[in-house]
């Protein structure tokens, strides 16, 4: 069976799927973030469990720092059934959880070629009047919706920074400044006293 591509610059997929099937790519990210979750915990279990000579794991660790279900399999079938060895309970767990790692990939993977194909058909079946509310209130408008607020943000910040600029350099009151310059002053006019130079008052 050939495989129907999506090739457009006018209306990405994501857009019609934002459009049409905000709930599909809700779950579409869910299971995601749940495969993204299920492989975080893979290495994090593994760099505490296997990267060290003496870990439980370090049988069955490859030089890239990774665990293959073959060799964790095979390992676990040379360490016999004795399952309160520890090195057999680190194995049993990482598997367990390159199982859950592999169920999230593959739901996430389902998930989003459903949603693909859904796109794809809704895209063949698009009105002039859905094609323009898209391209201009999705695509266009949040575009210089963006780039407005991203101008914004920057001309807030520069202000901001302006600001404190300012109240930095006027942070001392007019009379403290007049205070110190009549102090500068005077102490002026004592230095060139020394040197024999008088000035007046």
């Amino acid at each position: 069976m050939t495989k129907k591509k999506y090739k457009t610059d006018l209306i990405p997929p994501q857009l019609l799927a934002e459009a049409f099937f905000p709930d599909e790519l809700a779950e579409v990210e869910r299971l995601g973030a749940e495969f993204e979750g299920a492989s975080v915990a893979v290495e994090e279990f593994v760099e505490e469990f296997g990267l060290d000579e003496e870990a439980p794991l370090s049988e069955v660790v490859n030089d890239k720092g990774k665990v293959t279900k073959t060799a964790a399999k095979a390992r676990l079938k040379e360490l016999g059934t004795d399952e309160t060895d520890e090195e057999h309970q680190a194995i049993e767990k990482v598997l367990a959880l390159l199982d859950a790692e592999s169920a999230a990939k593959s739901a996430e993977k389902q998930a989003r070629t459903d949603l693909y194909k859904k796109v794809l058909d809704r895209y063949s079946a698009l009105t002039e009047d859905e094609v323009k509310s898209v391209v201009v209130d999705q695509k266009w408008l949040t575009s210089v919706r963006s780039r407005f607020e991203n101008r914004a943000t920057q001309v807030a910040r520069s202000l901001a920074r302006r600001i404190r600029e300012l109240d930095e350099r006027y942070a001392t009151p007019l009379p403290q400044l007049e205070v110190d310059v009549e102090s500068r002053r005077l102490k002026v006019k004592h230095h060139l006293q020394q040197m024999g130079i008088e000035i007046g008052a």
